[in-house]
């Protein structure tokens, strides 16, 4: 290429990007002049976290992981607008939607990286759920069973949790980086904790920051569960006595507000969580003897509202209406309510029972089973529970072959986490939570990535006939194809 040639190109491109700054500003002038001051200060504010994660992805994902559970509510859209209640918006969805817009902005103008989304073992589940989210909810607006604006918008927010993920898978390069990003959501989750904890002289149920006056301790409690198998995965595995220290205190700072979440979907998410860690973990012995001691004690200190809590679950109220009843056993309004509408769920899932209702179709239910069920049929609660499945799988075999032991906690944690979601889903939309899964799609990222992240200072005695090994190992288990490069 002639000197003309690249003088020519090069004018033409900074020009291009001038008139294209020009138009910017002055559209941005005109949209800014017709809006409320408080409208135009939000879309200020939303252009600007836009440019600042266009120009990094590091700091999206930071800016993403400290405004989990830290981030107000700042508006709601009212009335039935889908599943009869009225939509919250909170400072957590804009940024998750900005953040999301920005990062596939940035691949496709830079062309970074591998491409839009890296080959990894969850690929094809991801693709498949996204594939029957989208068919059904396309067929319910031409069959009239749903709204086209909530079914797209429910939709999308399904799936923007699948672009955090492959953010993140993108980005992770190095261990330091893994490390870095597992800090910062521990430290969020410590302020959390700390937050939860000034509550509880209250005497009410403890929520996250910015939730309003009822607050969703539900919520609190699923985002605790998670973290708390995380950090049990970590305690499990590394040797280190500072480090077991750091995490067991951690440990008990969430143990703390989980406990006056009195949610009852997040203390029997407790029960499959801790059964994985009994059955691949091999400490067994300490977890036994852990457990044998918790329950030896737990009458002397457990706080009164818990003990309520548990009790309360099978009081029945014939007052408050219909007492539902399994085996003879009578259930309180709230859990009789759930049953009841878990076999109107049922009973409308028959009626379609193959692709569904689609997305928001099944209207309001606690319980993201049935919930997926009736908006997406038999064939999206396979699709979802084989993308589940592939997320356990992928976390057993890095468990049991990567030498590291922050890597191997880290799968071992997300292991029980998955367990003690799928017990948390029973009585809650589980798996569609914002500040349940952007966490929990942070942690996949980090372990699904773990394979290509360990280096040779991560192994002690011969690095290189280790390493060698080790590379050996998991391209037999997780051939190229599949995704995996080490």
């Amino acid at each position: 290429m002639s000197e003309d040639e690249i003088r020519i190109r090069t004018t033409s491109g900074g020009s291009l990007y001038f008139l294209a700054l020009v138009l910017t500003v002055f559209m941005g002038a005109y949209i800014l002049s017709v809006l409320s001051i408080s409208t135009a200060l939000l879309v200020a504010v939303g252009f600007s976290v836009f440019v600042l994660c266009f120009a990094s992805t590091r700091v999206a994902i930071y800016l993403l992981i400290f405004s989990m559970l830290l981030s107000p509510e700042f508006g709601a859209m009212h009335g039935n607008i889908a599943e009869g209640r009225s939509v919250v918006v909170r400072l957590d969805d804009v940024l998750l939607v900005v953040i999301s817009l920005s990062w596939l902005a940035r691949l496709a103008t830079l062309k970074e990286g591998v491409g839009l989304f890296r080959r990894t073992p969850v690929g094809r589940p991801i693709a498949a759920y996204v594939s029957v989210l989208i068919m059904a909810t396309i067929l319910g607006v031409l069959f009239d069973r749903i709204q086209p604006g909530p079914g797209f918008f429910y939709s999308l927010k399904y799936v923007e949790y699948i672009v955090i993920f492959y953010m993140m898978v993108n980005h992770l390069e190095t261990a330091k980086q893994a490390n870095n990003i597992l800090w910062a959501a521990l430290i969020t989750c410590a302020i959390i904790c700390l937050y939860a904890i000034i509550q509880i002289p209250t005497g009410g149920r403890v929520t996250a920051p910015f939730e309003g006056a009822g607050g969703e301790p539900n919520t609190l409690g699923g985002y605790l569960v998670l973290m708390l198998s995380m950090i049990i995965g970590l305690l499990l595995t590394l040797k280190p006595w500072r480090a077991r220290l750091v995490f067991g205190a951690l440990g008990v700072l969430i143990a703390i507000p989980l406990g006056y979440t009195l949610s009852r979907s997040s203390w029997i998410a407790l029960i499959p969580m801790y059964i994985t860690f009994l059955i691949f973990s091999r400490k067994k012995t300490g977890l036994i003897i852990s457990a044998a001691l918790l329950i030896t004690i737990s009458p002397v200190f457990l706080p009164e509202q818990v003990t309520e809590r548990v009790m309360s679950t099978f009081q029945e109220e014939r007052w408050h209406g219909t007492t539902e009843k399994i085996g003879g056993i009578a259930f309180d309004p709230s859990t009789s309510e759930r049953i009841t509408r878990y076999k109107q769920s049922l009973g409308r899932w028959t009626k379609h029972p193959v692709l569904g209702y689609g997305v928001t179709g099944g209207g309001f239910i606690d319980g993201q089973f049935l919930r997926t069920l009736e908006e997406t049929g038999l064939i999206g609660l396979v699709t979802m529970l084989w993308l589940i499945y592939s997320i356990f799988k992928t976390s057993y075999r890095n468990y049991k072959n990567l030498p590291s032991p922050l890597f191997k906690g880290l799968a071992l944690g997300l292991m029980a986490g998955v367990a003690a979601l799928l017990g948390h889903a029973v009585g809650s939309s589980t798996f569609i939570i914002v500040r349940i899964m952007e966490p929990f799609w942070l942690m996949a990222a980090i372990v699904v990535r773990s394979p290509d992240l360990i280096k040779d200072d991560f192994v002690q005695g011969s690095p290189g006939d280790k390493t060698a090994a080790l590379k050996e190992r998991l391209n037999k288990e997780r051939p190229i194809e599949e995704g995996v490069v080490v």
